[in-house]
C-alpha cells in the first residue's frame, strides 16, 4: 500500500480556494505554527482520513504549497485523487515523499532476528520511555529508509486503526514500510501509476531462515544478541561472511509473502475498494 505521499505543488496555486474547499469538506480541522511554510492546516475527513496543508498564509492569493496525505486510507485512487487534488492545477507537482507499507503476520522481535537489508547502515532500534517496550527498529538513511515496527501494538493502541490484512493475530503483525524521500521520490509520478505499481520497494530486504548446522546455530545466536543485520556486520569482519556464513541460512518464503501482498493491497487500490487497508 501507498502509506504516506507528500506532493509539492510546481506552480504557485490559488491557495485560498484550495483552502476553502478543504474546509469545506473536512468535519473539522487544526491550525499549526510552522516557521518555514507559516501556515499548517491539518483537515480531517473521516475516521483516520487526513489532508494537512502546508504553505504560507492563505492572504496570499497564489503561493507556494504542500500536501501531505495517507493515500491507503482512502477507498481507492480515484477517490483520493478527486478528494486530494481536486482540479488540474493541484495535479501539476511532484512526489517529495512516499511510502510504502505491508504487513506480516510475524513478531516483531523475530523479524529482528531474521532480517537484514542491503545497506550498511548501521540498524536503529524504537523503544518506548525506559527503553521497555520493543516498538521497531530502521536501517538506512537519506533518500531510502526502511522501518520495521510493530503494528500489532499500534492497532492496540490507537483501537481503530486497521491492519492491511486479515489473516493475522494481532501479538503477531509487524509493518515493513519503505521511506522514499527527495530526488528518489520525485521519479514517481501519479500520472504514471504503471511505474509504481511495477516498483518493488522491498528488493533490498532479505528475510532468512537459519539452518540447522554449525554456521546456522552460530549466526542465529549472534542475531539472538544483536538482530540479523549487526551480526552480519559483526561476522564479516575479514569479508568471509559469504564464503562461511551463507551456509547457515536460506531465503525465507516471507520474502514472497511481503512483495505479493504488497502487490495486492496495490492492485486493490488502483482498481478497486482499499477502505480499511491502512
Amino acid at each position: 500500500m501507498i502509506d504516506k505521499l507528500d506532493f509539492k505543488f510546481r506552480h504557485e496555486i490559488n491557495v485560498a480556494e484550495l483552502y476553502k474547499y478543504y474546509k469545506k469538506i473536512c468535519i473539522s480541522s487544526q491550525c499549526l505554527p510552522d516557521t518555514h511554510y507559516g501556515k499548517v492546516t491539518i483537515f480531517k475527513l473521516g475516521e483516520e482520513k487526513t489532508i494537512t496543508l502546508k504553505c504560507q498564509p492563505i492572504m496570499f492569493a497564489r503561493a507556494p504549497a504542500t500536501i501531505l496525505s495517507n493515500p491507503a486510507r482512502f477507498h481507492n485512487f480515484e477517490e483520493y485523487i478527486s478528494t486530494v487534488l481536486p482540479t488540474e492545477e493541484t495535479r501539476t507537482g511532484e512526489i517529495q515523499r512516499i511510502d510504502f507499507a505491508t504487513d506480516l503476520a510475524i513478531p516483531l522481535s523475530e523479524l529482528f532476528l531474521r532480517t537484514t537489508v542491503k545497506y550498511k547502515q548501521k540498524t536503529k532500534e524504537y523503544r518506548e520511555s525506559r527503553g521497555r517496550v520493543f516498538q521497531g527498529f530502521s536501517i538506512g538513511t537519506n533518500g531510502h529508509q526502511v522501518i520495521f515496527y510493530d503494528k500489532g501494538l499500534e492497532i492496540k493502541k490507537n483501537g481503530s486503526l486497521k491492519p492491511s490484512r486479515g489473516d493475522y493475530n494481532i501479538g503477531d503483525l509487524s509493518r515493513v514500510e519503505v521511506r522514499i524521500i527527495g530526488k528518489k521520490a520525485s521519479e514517481f509520478s501519479l500520472g504514471c501509476i504503471n511505474k509504481i505499481i511495477s516498483f518493488n520497494p522491498f528488493s533490498k530486504i532479505l528475510i532468512v531462515d537459519f539452518l540447522d548446522n554449525p554456521y546456522g546455530e552460530k549466526l542465529e545466536r549472534e542475531s539472538l544478541a544483536y538482530g540479523f543485520h549487526r551480526a552480519k556486520s559483526l561476522l564479516n569482519e575479514t569479508n568471509n561472511f559469504t564464503k562461511q556464513y551463507s551456509r547457515g541460512f536460506r531465503v525465507s518464503p516471507l520474502n514472497k509473502d511481503l512483495l505479493e501482498q504488497h502487490k495486492k493491497d496495490l492492485e486493490v487500490f488502483f482498481t478497486g475498494d482499499n477502505y480499511g487497508k491502512a
